[in-house]
């Protein structure tokens, strides 16, 4: 019976010391089983990748052949019949624009400002210069007949200022044109020019070239490819977030730091725009409360609630705690989008060449108040047209028309 408790390995093979340094190639646990006794069969295996057959060649290429034929035959003849029926209807000379314009692929990084050809005075947009500057009565006309450039930069501000909603909901939706100062600039020379270079493929050939390309395109790359006012305002979120979290761990170990005024809220920042547009007129319905008053909660749920959590403290996140959660990131993002309003600037577009600037005030009559606009545009002499891309518009001067004392 003492066969049953006698140890399945000798004393000696447990006394055994273990060959760390030996030249076996087996984990120290395999290598200490090995030793002892308990592993009978080891076999040493070497694994060995496939011959590579020409029958397998053959079936891949087969099948590669049978994918290519199926694809083509379902989406490129398909393809190839519309694109045969839709060069039928066109000419025969644009065809042959069409073929003798190579593809042109930019390489980044080569883009570079060439400067400008100036103006002759043979050229035709300095022709039109001059034929402008020679008719003082072209921006004079007010007539419903005959609308000049004036009157249609005019009516263009009355348009846009009618369909904001705020500023109609605030002094009236019947505006007028009051008064209009414009003053016309000719340019000093031709807009900036710039050229890239990269590959232009043609039917005979691939050659190295170099073509010029828009301004406003070179503008708008520039300002995607170095976005400085988003890199400005991520810093100002990561800042003020980093301060709220170094204020919150110091009020863990009882040191008390000066914590930032509390965000306004949308209703706060309306108000106080108002107030600045009406050069702080009180509200008809009474006085307005003031924007420190930190009697009424700045945001809804941001105090803390027992409601709020669950389970006696288990720290999963439910709908009434979501407001408290949002009220975290309020003071960075108010800094992020104080930053974004601060530093971000559109991308600039250049006028056409020939164009003319037009730039001044206009001055619309509201039911309450009288705004002042400042507004530049491009003008075309020739073509008599304004360039869409070219208009801004500001607002410049609120007046209201009733006014009460402060005291």
């Amino acid at each position: 019976m003492f066969r049953f408790i006698r140890p399945r390995t000798s004393l000696r093979a447990r006394l055994l010391p273990v060959n760390i340094l030996g030249s076996s190639r087996l984990p120290a646990r395999l290598n200490a089983q090995a030793q002892a006794g308990q592993i009978e069969n080891l076999q040493k295996v070497r694994l060995k990748k496939p011959a590579i057959r020409p029958r397998n060649i053959a079936l891949s290429i087969l099948v590669y052949y049978i994918c290519y034929e199926i694809y083509s035959r379902v989406v490129f003849d398909p393809l190839d019949d519309a694109a045969t029926d839709a060069v039928k209807h066109i000419p025969e000379s644009e065809l042959e624009e069409i073929d003798e314009k190579p593809l042109f692929i930019p390489f980044p990084g080569t883009t570079k400002q060439v400067k400008p050809r100036p103006y002759k005075g043979s050229d035709p947009e300095w022709q039109e210069f001059v034929k402008f500057s020679k008719n003082p009565e072209l921006g004079k006309s007010r007539s419903k007949q005959t609308l000049t450039f004036a009157d249609e930069l005019a009516e263009f501000v009355l348009t846009a200022i009618s369909r904001h909603p705020m500023l109609t909901m605030r002094f009236g939706k019947n505006m007028k044109i009051r008064r209009v100062w414009l003053d016309v600039d000719f340019p000093m020379g031709p807009p900036p020019e710039f050229e890239r270079s990269g590959l232009a493929i043609g039917e005979d050939s691939i050659s190295w070239v170099t073509m010029p390309v828009d301004a406003s395109t070179v503008f708008k790359v520039r300002h995607v490819l170095w976005p400085s006012a988003l890199m400005a305002s991520s810093w100002s979120f990561v800042r003020v977030l980093a301060a709220e979290e170094v204020r919150n761990i110091a009020g863990l170990f009882g040191i008390e730091m000066q914590s930032p005024p509390p965000p306004l809220t949308i209703n706060q920042v309306i108000a106080r725009h108002e107030q600045v547009l009406k050069n702080r007129l009180p509200a008809k319905n009474g006085p307005q409360q003031p924007l420190g008053d930190n009697k009424k909660p700045i945001i809804e749920g941001a105090a803390p609630d027992k409601s709020n959590t669950s389970g006696g403290g288990s720290g999963i996140a439910t709908p009434s705690s979501l407001p408290a959660f949002h009220s975290h990131f309020v003071h960075a993002m108010t800094a992020f989008k104080m930053k974004m309003r601060e530093k971000y600037r559109p991308a600039p577009v250049v006028p056409p060449r020939g164009c003319i600037i037009v730039q001044g005030f206009v001055e619309l009559d509201a039911p309450r108040a009288w705004i002042v606009c400042d507004v530049s545009a491009a003008w075309d002499p020739k073509t008599k047209t304004f360039d869409p891309r070219n208009v801004s518009l500001k607002l410049r001067r609120l007046q209201m028309k009733k006014q009460a004392p402060h005291g």
